[in-house]
């Protein structure tokens, strides 16, 4: 044996040993598992009782194979683990070993494992290797990932549902309301041309049809904002123009610079949807809310992914209002965009008021070449999209 390795093994021995009484509580306590290794990982100096309960092996098994920790790997995880381990052992102090594969146990359980392997310093330096079985922490991260895919499925289930409702309950209104309210016109209108000639009675019935024709005009609004019918006539780059229109309409003295490029393409109904409804949702926002002189919004696509940006330069939204619980407007379109696997930004702009940034990604039918792929938000335009205050 030469002089490093019985250094090492006399310092493994005084560091590890029986002498050293906290350390040995320590070891024989933790559930980690660890194991001090030579320069070239075929020597072993000292392993931790934890790793016969892990491996489900002799410690002094690992003493005399020091590479048998990987034999029992998964197949499919063990050659790339291998691959790594011998890629750090020949450059240590350029990277940490860090690895997480499936065990394969002697009693026929299968363990996840995370190991780490870290160089040790000194005048005979080795390897140090910590083993954390992270089985438990793996099955809770698949619960809450399942738990989060029915969340999903039962959000964009629930918009269908909301979706459907609203489109009854428009029908109902112009079916129902808009036509007893065109009857209630007429029958005024009857009764202007044959009521005797008193001016009191003509200026009541006058009123009467003012407010019969307010309330029709009321009707008509509530019926468009829960039934973009445009969709289904204009198609979505129609209908997203049109409500931009009737935003213009509503908010004379709005400098509002809109930019729509969809070439055209075909989005499926839930993405069509929730495109119109956000951008209604945020402008409806600025209206209410913003106080803004200017706004732009820009619509676009690339690739696999449909972009919605609008920006305002108003009072801007705040950290509190972000954070709010009882922020509906802004809950509905987060749930909007994660239902569909988008992304979802909004913020106060650097210069003064907000931008909001919504991407979604296409379908492969939908998306031009049939790729898919998913990158973070980067901005387009210096002005993103916002809306003041959002409830």
């Amino acid at each position: 044996m030469t002089g490093s390795r019985k250094w090492a093994l006399r310092e493994s021995n005084v560091f590890f040993g029986r002498d050293n009484r906290a350390f040995r509580v320590l070891a024989d306590n933790i559930d980690e598992t660890f194991w001090l290794t030579g320069t070239d990982g075929n020597e072993v100096f000292y392993v931790s009782p934890a790793y016969q309960r892990l491996w489900q092996q002799a410690a002094d098994s690992l003493l005399e194979q020091p590479r048998s920790w990987s034999a029992t790997i998964h197949r499919k995880d063990r050659a790339q683990v291998e691959r790594s381990f011998e890629a750090y052992l020949a450059a240590p102090g350029e990277h940490a070993f860090d690895r997480q594969f499936r065990l394969n146990r002697p009693d026929g359980t299968t363990r996840h494992i995370h190991l780490r392997i870290v160089p040790v310093a000194g005048e005979a330096p080795g390897h140090l290797a910590f083993a954390r079985d992270i089985t438990e922490l793996k099955q809770a991260h698949a619960a809450l990932q399942e738990s989060n895919e029915k969340l999903l499925r039962l959000t964009r289930h629930q918009e269908t549902v909301n979706e459907a409702q609203r489109t009854r309950i428009a029908r109902e209104l112009h079916d129902e309301l808009g036509q007893a309210l065109t009857v209630m016109n007429l029958d005024l209108y009857w009764l202007l041309k044959h009521c005797p000639p008193d001016e009191q009675i003509r200026g009541r019935l006058d009123e009467m049809r003012e407010l019969v024709e307010c309330t029709a005009r009321t009707v008509q609004d509530i019926t468009l904002r829960l039934r973009p019918a445009s969709l289904g006539v204009f198609g979505l780059e129609g209908a997203l123009s049109w409500s931009i229109d009737r935003f213009r309409q509503q908010n004379e003295g709005l400098d509002c610079r809109v930019s729509i490029d969809l070439d055209g393409l075909q989005i499926d109904h839930d993405c069509s949807i929730a495109l119109y409804r956000i951008l209604q949702e945020a402008l409806t926002n600025i209206s209410r809310h913003a106080r803004a002189g200017s706004i732009a919004i820009d619509i676009f696509h690339d690739r696999d992914t449909v972009h919605l940006r609008v920006a305002d330069d108003g009072v801007g939204i705040s950290g509190p209002e972000l954070r709010r619980r009882d922020a509906w407007g802004l809950i509905g379109m987060r749930e909007r965009v994660a239902a569909l696997r988008g992304e979802f930004d909004i913020g106060r702009r650097p210069e003064g008021g907000t931008r909001l940034a919504v991407r979604l990604p296409l379908s492969r039918a939908e998306a031009p070449g049939g790729a898919r792929s998913c990158e973070p938000l980067e901005p387009r335009d210096p002005g993103l999209p916002g809306n003041g205050e959002l409830e």
